[in-house]
């Protein structure tokens, strides 16, 4: 029952640890406040970029919008497709896979995304539609320092490099930040991308839904709001962890029942043990002691066999995530103390209640 208790104990602290370290990291963007709505699918042509380049300036006139784009995918969700690409120098055969994130020129702006190197995409400038952005994954890929004067090789086409963005987390933090490319534009976009101010947040939404009614009548509006679909990444390891809780919840019951089995008869064995003791002087707090050093040693050698246990196991569970927190000492300590806390607090309620007792009544027989 300790070890079983101490085990779960543990787990639950290490699953938790690993989730708010999920929830809390820096993905490098902004995802408060943000409305994804999927752009339909009639629009996914050229002619409907156009019609979107439209929506976006209505959708900007909205009190509370403060920035408007759209792109292929927004971070947490399918991404375009990989591309090869060689360098300058490099035979034909060696290449690097990039993955693809056609967006629009609000898009730095809607993500607070942060330049590294060079500029971001401009609608003034025409060339743009040919150039593409790296991250800083491509940047080591390609083994480059600066994309000053730098371009890309695609298929006998020289591509020109405008720009370095820092390396965000576009996939859920399961994955590794892969090497990516922006581009400007493309045959159609998947998303419209609403950056909104944090107060009156449901006004906005709502006015939002009005709008949208009026340039698409017939469609009903479907959004959600970036930070919960990427809370929503995660929905395996929240339920773990709840279903961890529970079931660590009842080991400690099962165990506490167990304890106060155990000791119960324990003392009703020891009474006259207790009594005589008491009559020779010995004081509650060392009667106490006396049946406590019994259960510290039982929860030392449980925590001693659950720490390498509960350590192989969720170190195993912890390597289905690229970004993860390391499994310290602490956890295991915290649990010991934790389940000798409440063992204590049981021993000595029931050893103070039998040294409280009268040693006659144990020892009138004798």
């Amino acid at each position: 029952q300790f070890l079983i208790a101490i085990g779960l104990l543990a787990s639950v602290g290490v699953s938790r640890q690993q989730l708010d370290y999920l929830l809390s990291k820096e993905l490098g963007y902004e995802k408060e406040n943000l409305l994804a709505i999927p752009s339909l699918p009639r629009e996914w042509s050229p002619q409907g970029v156009q019609k979107l380049e439209a929506v976006k300036a209505q959708f900007r006139r909205i009190p509370g919008v403060m920035s408007v784009s759209h792109s292929y995918s927004v971070p947490g969700s399918t991404i375009g497709s990989n591309t090869a690409f060689s360098r300058p120098g490099w035979g034909a055969e060696r290449t690097v896979s990039l993955a693809s994130y056609p967006v629009d020129s609000n898009f730095l702006q809607a993500f607070n995304l942060q330049m590294v190197e060079g500029r971001f995409f401009s609608e003034e400038i025409a060339s743009d539609s040919g150039a593409i952005i790296l991250n800083e994954a491509a940047m080591q890929a390609f083994e480059w320092e600066s994309v000053e004067g730098k371009y890309l090789k695609f298929q006998n086409q020289d591509i020109p490099i405008i720009g370095v963005v820092k390396d965000f987390h576009f996939e859920s933090l399961h994955h590794r930040i892969r090497p990516m490319y922006m581009s400007f534009g493309g045959i159609y976009y998947r998303y419209l991308l609403l950056k909104i101010s944090g107060d009156n947040i449901h006004e906005i939404a709502e006015n939002v839904q009005t709008l949208w009614g009026e340039i698409y009548p017939a469609a009903p509006l479907v959004f959600s709001f970036l930070d919960d679909d990427i809370n929503r990444l995660y929905k395996r390891e929240t339920q773990m962890k709840q279903v961890a809780g529970f079931a660590t919840t009842l080991a400690i019951l099962i165990a506490c029942l167990g304890i106060l089995g155990l000791i119960t008869l324990n003392i009703s064995q020891r009474m006259k043990e207790i009594g005589i003791r008491k009559v020779l002087g010995a004081s509650i707090p060392r009667i106490v002691l006396l049946f406590s050093k019994e259960f510290i040693l039982l929860i030392s050698v449980a925590a001693t066999i659950a720490a390498p246990v509960v350590y192989f196991a969720m170190n195993r569970w912890l390597e289905a995530f690229a970004y993860r927190v390391e499994i310290t000492g602490g956890i295991f300590i915290l649990s010991g103390v934790l389940a000798l806390l409440i063992a204590l607090a049981i021993v000595v309620i029931q050893a103070g209640k039998a040294g409280l007792a009268n040693p006659v009544k144990a020892l009138r027989y004798e």
